[in-house]
């Protein structure tokens, strides 16, 4: 699952999810937008976002490209 699709899907803003993770609300946007190569952050994300959004995910998006 993207980020922007789980943002969506539970109702969180970027602003919100930005300071649950310790980065700006841009850095958010910016990963939704363009993905993102910071593994520290990616698993981050997938903690906060209970596994929903996965390393694997973002493995993927960066082979699309």
């Amino acid at each position: 699952m993207k980020l922007a699709q789980w943002l969506s899907a539970n109702k969180t803003s970027q602003r919100v999810f930005a300071e649950r993770i310790g980065v700006t609300q841009g850095r958010v946007s910016q990963i939704c937008l363009t993905g993102c190569n910071n593994l520290r952050l990616i698993e981050l994300i997938a903690k906060e976002t209970s596994g929903q959004v996965t390393v694997a995910d973002f493995m993927q998006s960066e082979a699309a490209e």
